[in-house]
């Protein structure tokens, strides 16, 4: 899809370059946005998810809200709220068919991304710093500041994957790999099993997507 998003406290604004247009997307009367922390697309480009914080209608009390939307054509499919702590973490399936989402509290949560229903729900040991799939959807791994942990995609069970402390984890385009991302170093893990490939040490740790 041929469209730029631009988060902002109210809406998303979807700006189109070609034709110059831009539609703005409310968030409707149900809560109070106060931003958007993540910003997603399917991979296929139609669907688009954004995730933040709120405040529930009339209320001071905090929510997580999601919201997903379809860009062809450009319509509102569902959302979600809910009162689990801050999110921090975010990611969808290769196949764009489940949203994961981390929250502060250590709560792991994955949604249909067709209905919007909860599909599983499970209470990890602390807060979820980063999330991934691997790319055949068949695994979930998620990050704190112990360990990297691998799920079954059901989140059935988990295994200490590779341990912490761990700034955030990344899936290797293209390759069944994994960048870790430590304080000071970084490294590249077979996500099979669990092999370090290679690490770089005196890693400026400020963050691969900056």
């Amino acid at each position: 899809s041929d469209i730029l998003a631009i988060p902002g406290y109210f809406a998303i604004k979807l700006w189109d370059p070609i034709a110059g247009e831009m539609v703005s997307m409310s968030f409707g009367d149900e809560d109070r946005c106060c931003a958007v922390e993540f910003l997603l697309y399917t991979s296929d480009g139609e669907k688009i998810v954004a995730v933040g914080q709120g405040f529930a209608k009339d209320t001071t009390i905090i929510t997580t809200w999601i919201r997903v939307w379809s860009l062809n054509p450009r319509v509102a499919l569902w959302h979600h709220s809910s009162k689990s702590g801050p999110p921090t973490a975010a990611a969808l399936s290769e196949d764009g068919a489940i949203l994961a989402l981390g929250c502060e509290e250590g709560r792991l949560v994955l949604y249909d991304m067709e209905t919007g229903a909860v599909i599983v729900e499970r209470i990890d040991e602390q807060k979820v710093s980063s999330i991934i799939f691997s790319p055949d959807n068949k695994y979930i791994y998620t990050s704190n500041k112990s360990a990297v942990i691998k799920w079954t995609a059901a989140l059935e069970n988990r295994t200490s994957f590779i341990d912490g402390p761990i700034k955030e984890i990344h899936i290797v385009p293209g390759k069944d790999a994994m960048f870790v991302l430590r304080e000071n170093t970084a490294s590249l893990w077979d996500i099979d099993s669990g092999q370090l490939i290679k690490e770089y040490k005196y890693f400026e740790a400020s963050g691969l997507g900056h």
